[in-house]
């Protein structure tokens, strides 16, 4: 089962608020961790076996930029990223 909700399609529409519209991004995305705890791993792939298993949806903000700025110091050797607080 999928479900896709688009912010910007709900803050358009006159029945959500922006804060109707931050609420409901955030119970989905706290229903989607409630699954993940209680699901179990019937068979790991090739591929997660070699590069693991990350949900980029229910990383907060912060995680997501220390995470790129992870990425772009392996690109740019001789540069220092670093997540601002």
């Amino acid at each position: 089962m999928g479900v896709l909700l688009h912010k910007v399609s709900l803050a358009a529409s006159k029945s959500f608020t922006d804060e109707d519209s931050e609420d409901i991004f955030q119970d989905a995305i706290a229903e989607i961790k409630t699954i993940i705890n209680s699901s179990h791993l019937e068979r790991q792939s090739k591929e997660t076996k070699e590069g693991g298993f990350d949900i980029d949806l229910i990383k907060s903000n912060k995680d997501r930029i220390e995470d790129y700025c992870k990425f772009l110091n392996r690109i740019f050797i001789h540069k220092r990223f670093e997540a601002d607080e």
